[in-house]
């Protein structure tokens, strides 16, 4: 038999011999591709997206412009500049940082113009962010929601510098009354025949809150242009769409957003917003992330792992609270072990976890999961996370992994 042959035969047979026998099992794992004598998968567009893990060509296109985090890059606490989530609704503007300013406007006793350079005058901090999409999991669900098909690297944290937003907004003077705080960028397009400029909305509360900055800089240098250059908002906690890039101006609001973002891009609904608007998508939902041992199979995305101890690792992070459990399983979910935690550089930023494990040779399905101090736990079964527009799915990851001696030498 050829080496190939082998490989591949071992990655179908430990998969099978732990999947095929439990379908709910094995929705949050990579679907290996079709072998030779297998009919490629028949997409079907339904009224709520698409069947049969295609996606189509339109998505391609826009999920080009895009790129995830790199997973093997779990093991740092601040995420490298080219390893960071990206997501684009419209195209990236081209700002030049001389002479930049905000404006703050609206519900205020005192509208203000802010240049730049007085921002970064002003007294600034220096704090690592978490960022995570809304859509992060949206390829798990069946059918698909159609947007970017993210699975679980959507995520990202850098280490921003800016100037907290709460004192700015007192020196505005908040009138009373006041509900929303809008952030509107530069950049704008057209979504579902609604030409608008990108904005988003946090409550005036969660506007004042520490750790809420108006940052110039990430890891050290100017914000790259595709990461918000010259200037972004940041709200910890809170999923990525609200700390809006290329910030443009800041409008305080004495009635609800409705903006498109708002109204119809961001919302827990089981129906077309445009029908059913449902909730709006907020607080980042508590989930862990592994760091993928072994090396991958670029064919099926399983990871070749050797036998013997080695510990591994990864991050969790919720908007609802610190962590407060990790658990890992080896076996697909049928048993777990706690994990241990470590201590987040920066209260806005994710939670360090570690696990032993000594596998001998054999197939496994790897898993991790998350509890925060709330009591809030990732779903097992991405489909009770279903939505009509794929957001917040937070289900727990799964990896599956071979191991054999002799196959993978150590560096």
């Amino acid at each position: 038999m050829r080496r190939r042959e082998f490989l591949r035969g071992a990655v179908m047979a430990g998969a099978g011999g732990l999947l095929l026998d439990d379908t709910s099992r094995a929705a949050n794992l990579p679907t290996p591709p079709p072998g030779p004598q297998d009919p490629p998968p028949q997409p079907e567009q339904t009224e709520i997206g698409w069947t049969g893990g295609v996606v189509a060509y339109e998505e391609v296109r826009s999920a080009f412009r895009d790129h995830g985090f790199h997973l093997e890059q779990l093991g740092e606490d601040v995420t490298p500049l080219d390893d960071h989530y990206q997501l684009h609704h419209f195209d990236i503007p081209r700002l030049d940082g001389a002479g930049y300013s905000v404006a703050v406007y609206g519900h205020v006793e005192r509208p203000m113009r802010i240049p730049l350079t007085d921002l970064q005058a002003r007294e600034n901090v220096t704090q690592v962010t978490l960022l995570e999409c809304a859509g992060n999991g949206r390829a798990w669900l069946d059918p698909r929601p159609v947007f970017v098909p993210w699975f679980q690297e959507a995520i990202g944290a850098f280490e921003y510098v800016g100037a907290p937003l709460a004192p700015i907004l007192r020196e505005a003077g908040v009138r009373p009354g006041a509900v929303d705080v809008v952030f509107r960028g530069h950049d704008r397009g057209v979504s579902r025949l609604d030409f608008h400029e990108y904005a988003q909305s946090v409550p005036v509360e969660k506007a004042l809150e520490d750790g809420v900055i108006l940052a110039w800089e990430a890891n050290g240098q100017a914000l790259r242009p595709a990461h918000g250059f010259p200037l972004r908002v940041l709200i910890p906690g809170w999923y990525g769409t609200h700390s809006t890039k290329w910030l443009k101006e800041i409008e305080v609001l004495d009635r609800p957003f409705t903006g498109y973002e708002r109204l119809r891009g961001y919302r827990y609904t089981q129906h077309d917003p445009f029908v059913d608007p449902g909730q709006p998508v907020t607080a980042v939902r508590v989930r862990a992330a592994m760091k993928p041992p072994g090396v991958t199979d670029t064919g099926t995305a399983s990871r070749w792992v050797e036998p013997g101890p080695q510990t591994v690792v990864g991050k969790a992070w919720s908007g609802s609270g610190p962590i407060a459990r990790v658990d890992f399983s080896a076996d697909d979910g049928r048993t777990w072990t706690p994990a241990k935690l470590g201590s987040p550089v920066s209260p806005y930023s994710w939670t360090p976890w570690a696990v032993d494990w000594s596998p001998s040779d054999g197939d496994y399905v790897l898993a991790c999961r998350a509890t925060d101090a709330a009591g809030n736990m990732q779903p097992l079964d991405a489909q009770t996370q279903w939505n009509y527009l794929g957001m917040g799915n937070n289900c727990i990851e799964k990896w599956r992994a071979v191991v054999r001696s002799g196959l993978i030498l150590s560096p």
